[in-house]
């Protein structure tokens, strides 16, 4: 038997009102928020706003909340991309990824709009050129002590300008992979490996045909998911993501940059959790990939750590010093060379402990 039941019109206008507040019009929220000048970031950060300016620079634009709360955003095409809220004192209270729009609307001088404004202006342009001169030029020495970051920092200062440019969103997500990739799994490295994948996805969607996009945004994501519980990476469906842009830059480019696509490929079925791991499958890709290109350190790198999980821990040594006595010479990339050597001396030393 159905029962009718007499709704109240008070009780109607208390939903309409209540769904009113909740769902209501970005204009209608944003009356909370009381736009701040960007001098209010490098004023005096705290320790929390310092790691967060040294993984993703100066944000785009801040504003103010009820109970003091400062809220940092950074955004990309006119979207938040990461949002984070401080307290009055600069502690870090959470992060988010926001899809409101509004929120990126006001922001001076390096803000999206200003940017875009300043697309076809020559000054801005020549502003442009030196910034990624400068940031390709960190890249190249991203080996040296501080030089990474400045590269980073300089290329998102170029993509502020432009932000439909190819060059400057490539050497965007690929620094935000060489950092992250030499950082332990930490907030800092999750936060920041997270952006260099959208950065990736953006390349990918705008540039379907080039293998790029798919490479790095495929890095990028497996750096993050390390930084993961297996719970969440699993219930985020993280492991059929990175397989499906790894399998489709191996798909456009097998070779691209000394076989990159099949290094990822073999480093990502070597480090899943049993029982996904596939370490044959794994040897027998860098096999092919080393007959190919016998100097990539990437590969004999892959080989030490093999060794080291079959508890060979002699052919592992032996292999490091190998690696130490010939690298950076005869890698395609000297600053990889040196990176990969510096790795390799400090394994040699926990190996000889």
């Amino acid at each position: 038997m159905i029962r009718c039941i007499r709704i109240s019109p008070v009780f109607v206008l208390a939903v309409a009102a209540f769904f009113s507040t909740v769902c209501g019009t970005s204009r209608q929220a944003m009356h909370n928020y009381t736009w701040v000048p960007l001098k209010v970031v490098t004023g005096r950060p705290s320790d929390d706003q310092k790691e967060i300016l040294s993984t993703f620079g100066i944000p785009h634009t801040v504003w103010q909340k009820t109970f003091g709360i400062f809220e940092w955003v950074y955004c990309l095409h006119g979207s938040p991309t990461h949002v984070f809220d401080f307290d009055e004192h600069g502690r870090l209270l959470g992060q988010s990824t926001s899809g409101r729009r509004d929120l990126c609307r006001k922001g001076g001088a390096n803000g999206p709009e200003s940017a875009a404004r300043a697309d076809g202006d020559s000054q801005q342009q020549d502003k442009f050129d030196s910034l990624m001169e400068r940031a390709g030029h960190c890249f190249r020495q991203r080996h040296a002590p501080d030089m990474a970051k400045e590269a980073l920092l300089r290329a998102e200062e170029a993509l502020w300008i432009k932000q439909s440019d190819f060059e400057a969103n490539l050497l965007v997500t690929r620094t935000i992979a060489y950092i992250a990739s030499n950082m332990k799994p930490n907030q800092q490295r999750k936060w920041m490996a997270h952006r260099g994948y959208k950065i990736g996805k953006i390349l990918l969607k705008h540039y379907p045909k080039r293998v790029d996009g798919y490479y790095f945004a495929g890095v990028n994501l497996g750096l993050h998911a390390q930084c993961l519980g297996p719970i969440v990476a699993v219930s985020e469906n993280v492991k059929t993501k990175i397989e499906r842009l790894i399998d489709q830059a191996i798909r456009l480019d097998r070779d691209f940059m000394q076989g990159a696509p099949l290094i990822a490929k073999a480093r990502h079925l070597f480090m899943l959790p049993r029982p996904m791991r596939d370490r044959e499958w794994a040897t027998k890709i860098m096999t092919e990939v080393k007959r190919k290109f016998p100097k990539n350190p990437h590969v004999d790198l892959f080989f030490v750590d093999l060794a080291i999980e079959k508890d060979e821990k002699k052919k592992a040594q032996e292999l490091l010093e190998v690696m130490i006595r010939k690298l950076p010479e005869g890698a395609e990339d000297y600053a990889d060379g040196v990176t990969i050597k510096r790795q390799a001396i400090e394994l040699l030393k926990t190996l000889n402990k």
